[in-house]
């Protein structure tokens, strides 16, 4: 029994089917025979592999159908095509040329027969074999498509070199092959893109190369003196590798995964580095077990002087292009070195840097059990349907959560699964969160109506993982009628678990992450349903929505906003506004156009806060360029639907063309607000009253008093401006454009009657201060315009005559 709990497992991503257990798996096509007619020449040559030392990249008939690297090149007929021979290297000299077709290998002496099961990974175990030996490897080629193969023989410069039990520790061949790749690595200079170069930097550490060259580069990209802001804008994404650098310069869960190192989410590259980093966290025995399920993958990474490639292949997209064998392979996605990514591997040994092993934990150190049940689940991707139900159910707790999904996708798969339904049941209720998590999972893949009850009740569970298992598998429920009865329920535990505030942190569920599949079946998939729960639970259920912090969650309310009533709006008002006003603080990647959708929903309404919220949102991202085109969708609702009643953001635009002079759609934009009419406005502000006391003056007394009063459905905070629209003479205020000014002191210059206007708007939204985006304000300025305001008038009577106009005085 396999039962064992590990303390360090795969970190992926389980939110995407395609990327995990239990997959669908694509229907097998069958591999073309590159020996027969023109095939060898048909093939789409876009994306090839490395053949390890041999000299040669090759096409090999590849199907995703698993993301496994131990299947993905295993279908009939077992054939590699060679597509380019290195200048210099072993397979050159034995005379193979391009277009040949590998029908099979053999390392030392012997006949060579064809290949009987995946040509890639036998030919990386072969060339392992050859170099245990005399480094004697022979392939049987057939040229041409003629009737008679023939056996061509390679010899490789590694001999009587072995992987040791325990590789890459105390192993000479990891130690040879560290040495060779030290010197590649060596002249290799920092002029990389991207996230390349502190990769590079890292590699030379761990290889304890600390010349004048890395202590340039690490001072290069270091921040200034007691800043904590390296640039005006940067990513996060690649300053978390540069911090990774300079950290080890200036100081000096992955045992499951070793059969999908080369197709990962958003690039394989960078799981060239944690792969087989945090395997080696769980000391040498786990590294060393990772390494073994490996070694052919290795050995075909590896060019024959000592340098590596890497063929990432990264959701459905191609790695490696088809090229020569010694072309600069710089990876798929991140421009990662290859040679830098091994390096750390083999320099694990050494343990200079901490990332490679310095000054280990061995409270962190794996048992052999828990070595071996990783080990074992790595593989149970192809051996999970041989399980019966009962041994399945003995796994559902199982740590890896890898292998609960498995387990929990083969049990709703079982021709009766309805007959496990209600032990299902029970299992949500099980003390061991990880037994409640799958049971949810397996009960939404079966979609028994019965269950419903039970997975809306673990909506409340303590355990994050159970909370989000269960709102998935509610949303598998495709009758809209089974899940109706229980809106209510769903609606109360969405707005307990979540929060009003985007930035309160519960660290049991940061990100309250949990409450994201739940949210896409109240807002996404149910919303009609959602809409006629009573007002005040829709109300709270949406401001909470609103609030999610993470992108994903957040988003799933985009299209829901276009349903709301103006009513809706009207009692949502403050919500709204500060969702618009900037993007969730995680995930921003796919949240950072949500702004945008509740900018249009303001926009749909004519509601007047609009403009100014579209104002800064393009503000932030023309300077910055942010994610997605928020800045051109902000743009857009001025032009297409405020038009000419925009007017008062022209400033602002105009200033932003500056900073852009050839952003073309700020020209447009600036030009529909200049000629085309405009909807009349609605404003969230109403001025309830308007006063001046008194209304009426006689001279030469001048000064009085102004006050108001602003109701706000969104809360913000009012900033008054006072101006004169007519009268003779010229009027002071006391105090003026700020938020203090509801109440002032106008005094006149003449007498007259004068017509007062008080133009009110939004400081929270014109006050950069009030915007917590989440990294560097530079950009978001206040603006001291008016823009979105809402209008009064108030007329003042100065009776009498000015000095200027008296009748002169007589003379004695």
């Amino acid at each position: 029994m396999k039962n064992t709990l590990i303390s360090l497992a795969a970190l992926i991503i389980l939110a995407t089917p395609g990327l995990v257990f239990g997959a669908e798996k694509t229907k097998a096509v069958q591999a073309p025979d590159l020996t027969a007619g023109t095939n060898r020449h048909a093939v789409d040559r876009k994306f090839t592999y490395n053949l390890g030392p041999t000299g040669m990249r090759g096409w090999i008939w590849t199907q995703w159908s698993t993301y496994n690297s131990d299947t993905s090149t295993a279908g009939k007929p077992w054939q590699i095509l060679v597509t380019s021979v290195g200048k210099d290297t072993p397979a050159a000299a034995a005379g193979i040329l391009p277009n040949d077709v590998i029908l099979g290998v053999q390392a030392g002496d012997g006949a060579v027969s064809l290949f009987t099961k995946d040509a890639r990974k036998s030919l990386g175990l072969a060339i392992g074999d050859a170099e245990a030996a005399n480094g004697v490897l022979k392939l049987l080629i057939n040229r041409d498509g003629v009737d008679i193969n023939q056996t061509y023989t390679l010899q490789f410069k590694l001999t009587n070199l072995a992987y040791s039990a325990t590789a890459p520790y105390n192993c000479p061949k990891s130690a040879r092959i560290l040495a060779d790749a030290v010197d590649v690595l060596s002249i290799n200079k920092f002029s990389l893109p991207g996230i390349a170069n502190p990769v590079l930097g890292l590699a030379k550490l761990a290889a304890g190369i600390t010349n004048d060259e890395v202590k340039t580069y690490a001072n290069s990209i270091c921040p200034a003196t007691g800043s904590l802001q390296p640039r005006v804008s940067y990513s996060s994404w690649s300053w978390a590798y540069n911090n990774l650098f300079l950290t080890e310069y200036f100081t000096r869960m992955n045992m499951a995964e070793y059969n999908g190192m080369e197709c990962w989410h958003c690039g394989g590259d960078p799981n060239y580095i944690w792969g087989w980093i945090a395997a080696n966290l769980g000391g040498t025995k786990a590294l060393a077990s990772r390494f073994e399920q490996m070694r052919w993958y290795v050995d075909l990474a590896r060019r024959c002087d000592g340098s590596f490639v890497s063929d990432a292949y990264d959701q459905g997209f191609d790695g490696v292009k088809n090229g020569d064998y010694w072309d600069p392979n710089l990876g798929y996605q991140y421009n990662l070195d290859a040679t830098s990514l091994y390096v750390l591997l083999f320099s694990v040994p050494d343990r200079r840097i901490y990332l490679t092993g310095r000054d280990p934990n061995p409270a962190n150190e794996l048992s052999a059990a828990a070595v071996s049940n990783a080990i074992w689940a790595g593989h149970l991707e192809l051996t999970v349907n041989g399980y019966t139900t009962n041994q399945l159910l003995g796994y559902i707790g199982e740590y890896d959560p890898c292998v609960r999904w498995a387990v929990a996708q083969t049990l709703a798969a079982k021709p009766d699964s309805a007959n496990l339904v209600p032990k299902l049941i029970e299992m949500t209720n099980n003390a061991d969160p990880r037994v409640r998590e799958a049971s949810c999972q397996a009960l939404g893949t079966i979609k028994s109506p019965t269950a419903i009850p039970a997975l809306v009740a673990r909506l409340r569970d303590p355990d994050m993982g159970v909370r989000w298992k269960a709102g998935g598998a509610l949303q598998g429920f495709d009758a809209a009628a089974t899940t109706a009865p229980y809106l209510t329920d769903m609606m109360k535990a969405f707005i307990a678990k979540g929060s009003l505030d985007p930035y309160a942190i519960d660290w049991a569920d940061p990100l309250r992450m949990a409450n994201t599949c739940l949210s896409a079946l109240l807002f996404q998939q149910r919303p009609d349903d959602t809409l006629t729960a009573p007002k005040d639970l829709l109300y709270e259920a949406v401001k909470v929505g609103l609030a999610q912090p993470d992108g994903y969650g957040r988003g799933n309310l985009a299209k829901f906003l276009t349903k709301l009533t103006w009513t809706d709006v009207q009692a949502l008002a403050p919500n709204l506004v500060e969702a618009a006003k900037e993007p969730p603080p995680a995930d921003r990647m796919f949240g950072a156009d949500f702004p945008i959708h509740a900018i249009q929903t303001l926009a749909k309404y004519n509601v007047a806060e609009g403009i100014p919220l579209a104002v800064r949102i393009a503000d932030k991202y023309v300077l910055y360029q942010g994610l997605g085109n928020s800045s051109g969708d902000a743009l857009s609702v001025l032009s297409n639907t405020y038009r000419g009643s925009a007017k008062d953001a022209l400033p602002a635009l105009q200033t932003m063309q500056s900073w852009a002079p050839a952003n073309q759609q700020i020209k447009a934009t600036i030009a529909a607000i200049q000629t085309q009419p405009g909807p009349a406005l609605v404003h969230f502000k109403q001025i309830t009253t308007l006063t001046a006391t008194p209304p009426a003056l006689k001279w030469p007394a001048a000064t009085a008093k102004l006050a108001c009063s602003v109701t706000d459905l969104n809360k913000g905070i009012s900033r008054y401006h006072w101006s004169k629209l007519s009268g003779d003479g010229t009027i002071a205020f006391s105090v003026n454009d700020s938020t203090a000014a509801s109440k002032c002191t106008a005094t006149f210059s003449a007498p007259g009657t004068y017509v007062l206007q008080l133009a009110c708007d939004d400081g929270s939204i014109l006050d950069a201060s009030t915007w917590n985006w989440g990294y560097q304000p530079e950009g978001s300025k206040n603006y001291t315009n008016i823009i979105g305001a809402v209008y009064g008038n108030i007329t003042v009577k100065v009776e009498g005559s000015s000095p200027a106009n008296a009748a002169p005085e007589k003379t004695q």
